[in-house]
This record gives C-alpha cells, structure tokens and sequence, in this order.
C-alpha cells in the first residue's frame, strides 16, 4: 500500500500471473451456515494442542464421511459423496496450476520445482514410499517446546504449524514455523515460500492478493526476503542467495494479506492453502489455526487435503482451540504437490465494514495497471492536443532552417513537383555556373561546364550524373531524350520528397521524444506496482519502442508489393506486442498502451502535414513570394535578375516580372519551352 502514495502523484500529474486460482464458488457446498445448536467440540488448550500437534499426526485415525459430523468436530459436512465428485471440484481448478508449477521457467529454485510423475503418484505410493523402513532417521528439535523427535534423515519439513488470523479491519495475518532439514540437494539456497497471487470471488470474478512481508527469521536471526513472481505463484525469497549449509533450520514467516476475503451478502468468504501446494519437499507433520476477531464468528468451515488428483477429506482433524479459534491438523505427510485447503465463512458483523479507500485499493489491485494505462494515456493525447494548439496559434518559424530552393518553394507553395520544378533546378545550376542552356531554332542544348560537383548535395550530384553520363557534355533537350529528362526528374522528386520528409522528422523529433518518454513515464508507474518491476518495465518499454518502430515502417512509401507485406508484418508486431504485454499486466492495460501508441504516431504524422509544423515554412515562402513582387523594379535592373530567375519561375511571377531588355541571361522562354517538350 506505501507505493500507492507514488500513484497519487501520478494521477496529479496525469489528471498476472495466476497464482493457485480457486474459485470460492466451487465451495459454497461447505460454507453453509451451522445450525444453531451448536455441535459438542473438544475444547483444547493451547498447551494441549500443542502437544496434540506434536504426538498425534503419528497416531491419529483418520475420519470416514459417515462420522465426519460427529460430536468431536465442529466441520461442516461436504454435500458431495463420491471420490470421483471430489475430484471433479478441483480438476479444473489446479490441473492448469499443477502443471504450470511443474513446469515452471521463471525460476530454477529446486524447493518449489515439482516434478509430475512424483504428483501423480497416488497416496498409497507416497505414504509407502516415505514409511520405508529402509530410510535412517535423526533427532531434531520442534516447537513450541523444543522438543525431541525423530524425523527421516533425508532433506524435507518435519514441521510446519501455521496461525491464520483475520483482523477486523478485513486483512489478514498469517504466521508461520516451519522446520527444514538442509542437506543442499534441493534447499541450496534457504527456503522459498509459496504464496497465491489471486482468488476467485463466488461470482467468477478475480481478487488479486497485496502481501507485506513483516518479519522473517531463521534460526531467531532476522533475514531479509522479497517477493517474486513464479509462473503461477508469488514467492518470497530470501535477499541473500548464499549456499545454505547442510542442517536443520527454523524459519518464522509473518506477512499480512490483503483482499483475501470475498464479501458476500451476509459473510465473508476465504480460501486459503495451508501448506503452499508447490514444494518440491515433504511436509511431515502439519498444522493450521484459524482466529477471528469475535467469538462464534465462524458461520461454516471446511478442509481438504491432497492435490487435483487425490482430495480427501477425512485426513484432517478438526478441532476447536478456545473461543476465537478453530484447529486443523493433517493425519498423514503433506507430499509433493499437495496442499491443505481451508475454506471459512465468516460473520459479516465480525469485521468492520470495509471503507471507501478500501474498496478503492482492493480495486486497484485488481486493475492498478488498467487505471494508470488510462491516465498515462489521457494525459499524453491531452499534450499533444495542447501541442496541435500551440502549432496552430504559432506564427513566427521554428528553429530549423529550411533552403529556399525552386523546387523546395515550389513544393510548398503548390504542394506538388512538376515539370516547371525540373526547369527550376536548371536555372539553379545555371545561376551557379554549372551548366549552361542554349536554344537556336528548335535546338536546345544543356552543356556541362565543370566535373566539380562537390559543393551540390547527393541528390543533383546523381541527377546531373544521370543527364551528363561519362564524359558526356552536351544534352540535347527534344522528344527524343524525354525519357531521359524523366529519369532525371524522377531523381530530382525522389530527393525532394526524401528532404521534406527529414525536415519533417527534425520537427517533430522534439514531440515524438517527450511522447516516447511520457509512454515509458506511464509503463514505470504500471510496473512500479508489479512484484518483479524490473521485469514488468523491461517488456512494456521494449515492446512500445518496437512498436513505435512499425509504424515507422508502416508509414515508408513502398512498390505494392513489398508494402503490403510490410504492412502485414507491422500487424503481426503489434499482435505480438498485445500477447507479450498481456503476460505481466491486464489485457486491457496492454491494450490502451498501444493504443496510445498508434494515437501519438497519427498526431504526429498530423504535426508533419502542410496544415501542421510546415505551415510556417508555407506562410514564409508566401511572403518571400510577395517581397519578390513588390521589389520587382529593383529586380528587373541588369543581371540582378539572374539571381531572382529560378524563384520567379518556380513561384509563377514569370508573367509579372520580366527584364527591360531581353538579355542573354533570360532564360524562363527557354524553360517553357523545355516543359512543353516534358509534357508532349
């Protein structure tokens, strides 16, 4: 919940893993409500259960369904009977989760890896296996009293005892002793806690699980763990990764849950698995106390023991232990894969009703990252509307320079490259001495006066390469060379568009940049959230920056063929994209991600348009335009119009502004004629 005030400030500003998902509703069965006689329990003291918790897993008789409601117990009868029924409860719940721990890649700690052919093992195997007299034993020490036992002398649990308590104001306290005995073949690093990530509410609908780990000791040394997820489990796991020694160990874990309950109309629900259900070890000796915050606050209750395969319900005492509690000891070792599964019903008036900010948090659990995608979102296309804003209130240039070439104005003042644009970067080249232009009659000739081409950029360089091939320096201009000439302006479009289309980018590199940064801004807060942040903001920001990519390539001008494959494979990205950002936040937080991605990809591609950021450089070529005119006296003295030529020609002045006198310089009737030869 601290993290939540980071959250805060980003809504300011602004504006999954499945972890051993049991749906609830799959108990109602065993949450009914007790009758009001109460049933005669056996009331232990702590010190008696304690001792019971001890001795008794040796010895107890396990219960048959027909005695389970006898007067020694408080549990409520499940209404299904066969073994078959029993299974089919929990099929579709842990199959999935059975075989996603089995298989698990997201860690290779060997104490929560599950080997399946050990899981499919049925009890009798197990218990047969592990009651080899073969196997030595050793003495350990086990609490409460530590007291002496025996235990196989092979790496596993001999002991864990768990304290469930719910509080009144709806988290939940769990303390747990577990006992390990080390050997390094499985517990090399310390022991790994396995917690669920998420729960199923009665309706369908998932809770997602927020843990705040309180206290960890091993040995009454304080140890430091963190959270991580695992395929279908979160884990806690010790910061130091130090190999652990051979021996045996006590580990004390106590950690708060939050969302664990299920609000119904007149009670809360809970599910809870006592004994992690994914160790890769074996759990001896078990035992569970489940408190509540009043007395007779325990409406119904049930437990099952085993895995997807084998459930049981009669290797479970239960027991209650004084007012506020109720007892659950398992008859027989927790093996591989298998869990102890405590359901309750708990009075609604036992717990205070939850408050809005409550509620809030419970919801932003659950959907944190839907809810920040949208406000990251929200807050983006909201600048980059205040930006198209601003572009269009804009009246002075910006800071690039754009070269006030024939072709370049003729482009922005008429949006297009023609023939005239061909003949202006003629005149441009005979302005700068690097070819001539002559007409006699109907002859007109194009002569190359120097092979020093360097001052001109790539583009005429090539085009006049193209007109002037070898050592070629005449060019004969007529119908006969037309296709030449169309080459030599399919060069010149080419580069022209190409220019527009960096300048374009210059522009809009300082929007798209601050975009970029507000997605992966937006993707930090999202993954802030998330147990393996890292990860989590690893995959959104690769993923948005590869989207961003496509639709770079989405946008390139390519023959048909190619650019409809192109665009295929740019689909492809994003469904891709969709899937992997899917796997570490919600669906619909992937989505909005992307989506407002394509949105700041289309304001840009708007930003670049002739009403967007080039409209300054149009507003600027219109009143170069203008200036030519009105100083058109000055203009039309000497060879000062020879300067002027190639922009009266590519801005249409050519009909306005003439020399006083027809000069050897004058060469706009030459270009009009070479246009019609273009266009014939």
């Amino acid at each position: 919940m601290k993290k939540f005030f980071v959250a805060i400030c980003f809504c300011l500003m602004c504006g999954t893993a499945w972890a051993r998902i049991t749906p609830i509703s799959q108990y109602s069965g065993s949450l009914r409500q007790q009758s009001s006689s109460s049933p005669k329990v056996r009331v232990l003291s702590y010190e008696e259960f304690s001792d019971f918790l001890e001795k008794q897993p040796r010895h107890v008789v396990l219960m048959k369904r027909e005695d389970i409601s006898s007067s020694n117990t408080s549990v409520v009868p499940w209404d299904r009977h066969s073994k078959e029924d029993d299974k089919g409860i929990f099929q579709k719940i842990y199959d999935d989760a059975i075989s996603r721990v089995a298989s698990s890649r997201d860690t290779q700690r060997q104490d929560v890896s599950m080997p399946m052919e050990y899981v499919q093992m049925d009890a009798a195997q197990k218990q047969q296996t592990w009651d080899d007299g073969s196997v030595p034993t050793i003495t350990v020490t086990l609490p409460p009293y530590n007291k002496k036992a025996k235990a196989p002398a092979i790496e596993h649990i001999p002991y864990m005892m768990s304290v469930v308590e719910v509080l009144n104001n709806g988290l939940t306290r769990i303390r747990e002793t577990v006992v390990v005995i080390a050997n390094g073949q499985k517990l090399k690093n310390g022991l790994t806690k396995i917690v669920p990530a998420k729960v199923f509410t009665t309706d369908g609908k998932v809770q997602t699980l927020d843990y705040s780990i309180v206290n960890v000791s091993v040995n009454n040394e304080p140890i430091a763990y963190h959270l991580a997820t695992n395929g279908t489990n979160i884990l806690m796991v010790p910061d130091d990764d130090a190999p652990l020694v051979p021996g045996v160990y006590t580990y004390n874990f106590e950690y708060l849950v939050d969302n664990l309950l299920i609000e119904g109309d007149d009670a809360y629900r809970m599910y809870w698995n006592v004994g992690g259900g994914g160790w890769n070890l074996v759990v001896d000796r078990l035992g569970a106390t489940l408190l509540l915050p009043q007395k007779d606050a325990l409406l119904g209750h049930n437990v099952f023991f085993g895995n997807a395969l084998n459930l049981y319900q009669d290797s479970v005492q239960i027991m209650k232990n004084g007012l506020l509690g109720t007892s659950y000891v398992a008859g027989r070792p927790l093996f591989v894969g298998e869990g102890m599964y405590l359901t309750a019903e708990i009075d609604k008036q036992a717990i205070y009703p939850f408050s809005g900010w409550q509620r809030f948090m419970h919801s932003f659990y659950d959907y944190g990252d839907v809810i920040l995608s949208i406000l990251g979102g929200i807050f983006i296309i909201g600048s980059m509307w205040l930006s198209w804003r601003y572009i269009r209130a804009q009246k002075k240039l910006a800071k690039y320079t754009l070269p006030k070439t024939a072709m370049v104005m003729r482009y922005l003042l008429n949006n297009k490259f023609d023939s005239k644009s061909v003949c202006g970067f003629l005149l441009e080249m005979y302005k700068k001495n690097i070819i001539d232009i002559q007409q006699a009659e109907s002859t007109i000739l194009l002569i190359k006066r120097t092979d020093n081409l360097k001052t001109l950029d790539n583009t005429s360089q090539k085009a006049l390469k193209a007109l002037f091939p070898a050592h070629e320096t005449i060019f004969n201009v007529n119908k006969n060379t037309k296709l030449v000439m169309e080459r030599f302006a399919k060069i010149l479009r080419k580069g022209l568009l190409k220019q527009m289309k960096i300048f374009a980018m210059k522009l809009n590199f300082g929007y798209a940049l601050m975009s970029v940064l507000f997605v992966l801004l937006a993707e930090a807060f999202i993954a802030y959230f998330k147990i393996a942040s890292g990860y989590v903001f690893a995959v959104l920001a690769v993923t948005s920056l590869i989207c961003f990519c496509a639709i770079w390539l989405w946008n390139i001008t390519l023959p048909k063929i190619i650019g409809a494959a192109v665009k295929l494979l740019v689909a492809d990205i994003f469904a891709l994209s969709l899937i992997i950002m899917s796997a570490v936040v919600h669906p619909l937080a992937a989505v909005f991600l992307l989506m407002t991605i394509i949105l700041i990809s289309v304001a840009l591609h708007f930003y670049a348009k002739r009403y967007g950021l080039i409209q300054y450089y149009i507003n600027d070529v219109k009143q170069y335009r203008d200036g030519v005119a009105q100083n058109a006296e000055n203009i039309v003295l000497g060879k000062n119009f020879l300067n002027y030529q190639s922009a009266i020609w590519a801005l249409d002045l050519e009909n306005e502004i003439k020399p006083l006198k027809t000069a050897e310089f004058y060469k706009i009737p030459v270009m009009e004629e070479i246009v019609k030869i273009m266009g014939a």
